[in-house]
């Protein structure tokens, strides 16, 4: 049974936040962020928990929204993203469901594409997150670190495909350090 984890979740929903931000951007000024762009100044605080931001960055956040959110894209987005970080805090199945349908309806009804691509997606893996609560809470969460480490040692085995590749290579490396060791002691020999 595949199970969506929470982590997983919440990064869709604040990866959409930041594709509208960048998308309003462009349009309301017809180019990328720059460091003057109220947009741009508040890159990552939309991509906070609300519960996570400081006075400073509510306040940071609000009037760069006044200023270049005209209609309200990025707010409607982001209050998407907030609600689906609050999806994994119901307590049982029928409550996730409720809860669910409620920020469908408002992907939905927001006319900005973002959210509604990100609803669409979660609605076709509706049986994978609501798994979560059927299997109490396990997901393959504790396993991405482990899938980090394979990732990180096979990128220090700098591309050499299978072991007997690697101590090929580290042989010859041995040989030829040896070989300079050698040349190095018999210069200083003769000296």
């Amino acid at each position: 049974m595949r199970v969506l984890d929470a982590f997983h979740l919440t990064r869709l929903g604040f990866a959409a936040v930041d594709e509208v931000r960048r998308r309003v951007q462009q349009h309301s000024t017809g180019h990328r962020g720059r460091r003057d762009d109220p947009l741009y100044r508040i890159r990552r605080v939309p991509r906070r928990r609300a519960d996570h931001l400081t006075e400073r960055a509510w306040t940071r956040l609000l009037a760069a929204l006044d200023a270049a959110d005209v209609d309200e894209q990025i707010a409607l987005t982001w209050i998407a993203a907030q609600e689906l970080c609050t999806l994994y805090q119901c307590r049982s199945p029928h409550a996730t469901e409720q809860h669910l349908y409620r920020w469908l309806v408002h992907c939905a009804q927001a006319d900005v594409p973002e959210p509604r691509r990100l609803a669409r997606t979660l609605d076709s893996r509706r049986e994978e997150l609501l798994a979560y609560f059927d299997t109490d809470g396990v997901s393959n969460g504790p396993t991405e670190p482990m899938n980090a480490i394979v990732k990180q040692i096979k990128k220090v085995g700098h591309g050499y495909p299978n072991l007997a590749n690697y101590r090929l290579c580290e042989h010859r490396e041995q040989l030829i350090r040896d070989r300079l060791a050698g040349l190095a002691s018999a210069a200083s020999s003769r000296v």
